[in-house]
């Protein structure tokens, strides 16, 4: 077991070099958890005396576990919990929702529906979900990142009326982003390494939409979006993509865009027409690489 805290640091000669534990848990532990401004701790190997919980569990805020299946035994005795990370699928998920501050939660679970109903949650990361049956509606929820899910998993996340940030990686089956149409509090999209998806066409309709990433997708094109879109960043790349620039330099809020455009050598004079059309100034455009190119175009306020 590792404790320090928010700030990384560590308590020498209680917890030894590096602010490992090894050894019997004693009053001394407690009081430095009890002391610490915001104690946090990780979970390494088969603990099976979870006892140091029932005495200073309130203490603790930060919880990383790893290969330690007994840990939900004694999950009731952390009351004040805010940040908790399970490196493997709990048998008992539901246990989790039993901590009433917890805001941050990162787990393996095939199931998550279950888990984003907690009232207070409002960071969830899920490896592997494959069905997201959200069974009430979750009004606290801001954050939401599913790494490698399965298609159902995207079913039900427009349930999410309050979600502000979306991040998918590794989604093999996902080829449309239609599931997004109705989350208009959106503000961040992070797409990542999802080899069927070539229809992005639903976050052009999301006014609310500031940051989107699309990185290592097949993405046809990217659509115009609605006027009164508050985009600031748009960054694609990874596959060709065809953009449609004056559609983009339009959108007022913008400052800047990333985008692979492959071996097109007419593509700066391209830009420089679409930014003259829409009145545009810029601090700079680079083009970077051979024959697969990147463009970066930084937009003047």
């Amino acid at each position: 077991m590792r404790v320090t805290n928010r700030s990384n640091e560590l308590a020498p000669g209680v917890f030894g070099r590096h602010g490992f534990f090894v050894g019997t848990w004693c009053d001394e532990h407690a009081k430095y958890l009890e002391d610490a401004q915001f104690p946090m701790v990780t979970m390494e190997g088969d603990w099976g005396d979870f006892s140091f919980f029932n005495t200073c569990g309130k203490s603790i805020r930060w919880l990383r576990v790893s290969n330690t299946k007994k840990i939900l035994g004694g999950i009731r005795n952390l009351p004040n919990l805010e940040v908790l990370s399970v490196a493997y699928e709990p048998r008992d998920v539901e246990s989790l929702l039993d901590l009433p501050k917890l805001k941050s939660l990162e787990v393996v679970s095939k199931n998550p529906g279950v888990l984003a109903s907690g009232k207070s949650l409002e960071r969830l990361v899920v490896t592997g979900a494959i069905d997201f049956d959200v069974r009430s509606k979750n009004h606290s929820l801001r954050e939401l990142c599913l790494i490698n899910p399965r298609a159902d998993a995207f079913r039900d996340i427009y349930q999410f009326e309050n979600l502000e940030v979306l991040e998918v990686f590794g989604a093999k089956t996902l080829d449309s982003l239609g599931f997004i149409e109705h989350n208009h509090s959106l503000k961040v999209l992070r797409i990542e390494s999802c080899p069927r998806l070539v229809d992005a066409s639903a976050m052009s309709s999301l006014r609310s939409l500031q940051r989107i990433s699309i990185v290592r997708c097949p993405v046809e094109e990217i659509h115009k979006f609605s006027g009164g879109s508050e985009l600031e960043l748009l960054h694609v790349g990874g596959f060709p993509v065809k953009l449609k620039w004056r559609d983009i330099f339009c959108i007022k809020s913008l400052r800047r865009v990333v985008a692979f455009v492959g071996s097109d050598i007419s593509e700066e004079g391209v830009i420089l027409s679409a930014l003259d059309a829409c009145n545009r100034k810029h601090e700079k455009i680079s083009i970077v690489g051979g024959k697969n190119k990147t463009v970066d175009v930084r937009l003047a306020e």
